[in-house]
This record gives C-alpha cells, structure tokens and sequence, in this order.
C-alpha cells in the first residue's frame, strides 16, 4: 500500500509541489494508523516521513489527547 508513497518520497519531503499541504496531514494519519497496527516497514521513506511529520509541534499539540491512549 505504501510503494507509490515510498517512490515519491525518495525524491520529496512531502507530497505536493515539496511543501507541507493538506495532503501530508491526512496522509500522514493514514500512515499512523498502519504503523500502529504494524504495517509498515521498519526502514521505508513512508516510515521516515512519518517520523518527520510527528516531529512537528502541531502535530505533537494534538497527538496528546487523540492519539496518547493508543501505544505507538
């Protein structure tokens, strides 16, 4: 599911025109739903995005209450 993000994300930082869009924040919710029920690789661009996407202070902010209860 993951293989078309993974091509893009050998070349981008985020998905549309390199910037951070919309498009990334609903990706990126998708993507910690698969890596919460372990579907996605350890080592992938997808995973590394990932990464890069919960690293952000907004996405920390609303993290706490939404998604704290759930074990990463």
């Amino acid at each position: 599911m993951c293989e078309p993000i993974n091509e893009h994300l050998q070349n981008h930082d985020y998905l549309v025109e390199n910037r951070f869009t919309t498009a990334d924040v609903v990706t990126g919710g998708v993507l910690l739903w698969a890596l919460k029920l372990g579907m996605m690789k350890d080592e992938s661009p997808a995973k590394a995005y990932l990464t890069k996407l919960m690293e952000r202070p907004a996405f920390q902010r609303a993290d706490e209450p939404l998604y704290a209860p759930l074990a990463y």
